[in-house]
């Protein structure tokens, strides 16, 4: 009898031990799922960051072809002309500090991956920390394309403001 107590203690712990790591394996995948979602989503934001940074090169210069284009005018500047350079100047300004928010949360992004990876951090408050990053970079993204409208309208008034100085060059 007491063999037959032995086994079924025995099975029992053994029953245990595979449930145990079945649960705890399918808990590691759910985490290892999580955490290459958030890399693919850092991956992204990377991405955006370097799209960015090249749409800021594109409006530096647009801007200096701008100003090239109104001194071969030779007019004199005018109200309008240093209106319109000052909001240039500004909106290209606000594509920098969106630009290094931006790098900062991607540094901050990468810090959370790795405290995520070495275990400082678990499962749910990556998910947490991931979504609250998300809505950070999904309003940058928003002010990053507004900077890029209105670089485009003050392009289209200077485009407009050069096509007034030819006519009354007529």
């Amino acid at each position: 009898m007491k063999k037959y107590i032995n086994l079924s203690f025995l099975a029992s712990f053994f029953v245990a031990l595979i449930l145990a790591s079945c649960s705890s394996g399918t808990n590691q995948s759910s985490e290892a799922n999580a955490h290459n979602e958030m890399m693919a989503y850092h991956q992204k934001m990377i991405k955006a960051h370097a799209d960015m940074v090249q749409s800021h090169k594109d409006m530096i210069k647009q801007h200096d072809a701008m100003k090239e284009e109104h001194e071969a005018v030779a007019k004199p500047v005018n109200e309008e002309h240093v209106q319109m350079e000052a909001q240039h100047d500004e909106t290209i300004n606000e594509h920098k500090d969106v630009m290094k928010a931006h790098d900062e949360l991607i540094a901050k992004h990468q810090k959370l991956a790795d405290q995520h990876a070495s275990g400082e951090i678990d499962d749910e408050t990556m998910k947490t920390e991931h979504e609250k990053m998300k809505t950070d970079h999904d309003r940058m993204n928003q002010e990053h394309q507004q900077s890029e409208k209105e670089h485009e309208m003050i392009i289209e008034d200077h485009k407009q403001m050069l096509e007034d100085h030819a006519e009354e060059e007529k």
